[in-house]
């Protein structure tokens, strides 16, 4: 089946900023302004994107997919509120707008990712998916999302700025940093239908998709076009931030980008029914080496 993706992210969007309103009932306006300039900024939608593509492998409905897709993209969002502050990555634009604490400062930045972090789990609590696969998909998105995922990742990032660093460390530290959320966003739809097993294998999939992801945005911090890539480029090299791109060079980089993707989509296409989310992922490739 062939799909028009525009239309999946219209859908969507309209999706989201149907159900967020009822969310933020009764905020303080400045704050809900801060939240909604930041879910509206845009993006390419490509999490929410991949779980309705994997979701159409387990038969999942658009109303489930569109759900667990809102409350990746929010958490997703909240992480790029706190990853763009000044104390980490110091950017004043994100998806070619100003970032959230250019806009609204940084107090109302820093409880505008709080906020969205706590509004991801009350959609993940109301989600209308059987108890057992609730209880692992909040476990998942736990750990994927904290300590034993993205989180840990970006303490990685931190720590390892400024310092000596293996090809070993980058790379763990880019399967928790950007794998991590793509792994969730891969295994979710398995979960909500109780297939673990394939939860499991999907979620390393997702991984690997990631580390693929995270070392392509890498190379176009160096030598991508603003108007292309939405932020500042050459932050990574001023600020002397761990990279592939900095062990290996442009060339091996981008080369072993390429095997990354290779072999998640290799394994993806190993699933029964998985030809439109690696129809998806071929066509979005360029999309992701843009620059």
């Amino acid at each position: 089946m062939s799909f028009n993706y525009e239309d999946i992210v219209r859908r969507f969007n309209e999706h989201i900023f149907k159900k967020i309103p009822h969310y933020l009932e009764d905020l303080p306006e400045e704050y809900f302004k801060s939240i909604e300039y930041t879910l509206k900024a845009g993006g390419k939608r490509i999490r929410p994107l991949i779980i309705f593509f994997s979701g159409k492998m387990f038969s999942l409905s658009d109303e489930i997919l569109f759900d667990l897709g809102m409350l990746l993209e929010i958490l997703h969002t909240a992480s790029l509120i706190h990853d763009d502050l000044p104390a980490i990555d110091n950017d004043d634009f994100r998806r070619g707008v100003p970032t959230c604490h250019k806009v609204f400062g940084e107090a109302l930045a820093i409880l505008a990712g709080d906020g969205l972090i706590f509004l991801s789990f009350e959609i993940l609590s109301k989600l209308s998916i059987d108890l057992q696969a609730k209880e692992r998909l909040v476990r998942e998105f736990s750990e994927l999302g904290g300590l034993r995922g993205m989180v840990r990742g970006e303490v990685k990032d931190v720590l390892m700025t400024g310092r000596s660093f293996l090809l070993e460390e980058i790379i763990k530290m880019y399967e928790d940093k950007t794998g991590a959320l793509f792994g969730l966003a891969f295994e979710a739809a398995a979960i909500c239908s109780r297939e673990y097993d394939k939860a499991q294998k999907l979620k390393q999939i997702g991984k690997n998709f990631g580390i693929a992801f995270q070392i392509f945005d890498d190379i176009k911090d160096i030598v991508g076009d603003f108007e292309k890539i939405g932020k500042t480029p050459g932050k990574d090299i001023k600020q002397n931030k761990p990279t592939i791109v900095k062990v290996l060079g442009l060339s091996e980089a981008e080369k072993l980008a390429n095997d990354y993707y290779s072999k998640a989509l290799q394994t993806l296409s190993e699933f029964h029914n998985s030809h439109d989310l690696v129809e998806f992922l071929n066509s979005i490739k360029s999309l992701l080496i843009e620059r």
